[in-house]
């Protein structure tokens, strides 16, 4: 019975000890990371003619394009974002704590800017 109580306080300690944003940013991760590693193993291995096809006209100009805009995004995010993060949190710590309710809608508002700027061409390029 006490092994019992023991081995489930220790279960208890573990999730607690777990960090959300840890396992999401692994799961982001490998979402990812997914297609780029099909694109890398499907050079070891034999390929159809629309692989080639892909091959010799747009996929390296595609793969060379989103390392640019993945270079891109992560250091802007990151000049911008932590910067104004510090000074912001330097200076006025409680600043943007009452906001803390409207994030929701925030991230609302982003997602549906997104989905403005979307076109069918966009689309089609990825079916």
């Amino acid at each position: 019975m006490d092994g019992n109580k023991i081995q489930l306080n220790f279960l208890k300690e573990i999730f607690r000890k777990i960090n959300p944003f840890f396992i999401s940013g692994i799961l982001v991760s490998a979402l990812v990371a997914i297609p780029v590693v099909i694109v890398v193993g499907s050079f070891l291995e034999d390929t159809s003619e629309y692989f080639l096809l892909m091959r010799n006209t747009f996929l390296i100009e595609y793969i060379s394009n989103s390392i640019f805009i993945l270079i891109g995004t992560l250091s802007f995010t990151f000049i911008f974002g932590f910067f104004a993060a510090y000074f912001i949190s330097l200076f006025e710590p409680n600043l943007l704590s009452s906001l803390k309710s409207y994030i929701p809608i925030f991230l609302g508002l982003v997602m549906f800017g997104m989905g403005l700027t979307i076109t069918f061409d966009q689309i089609k390029q990825v079916f």
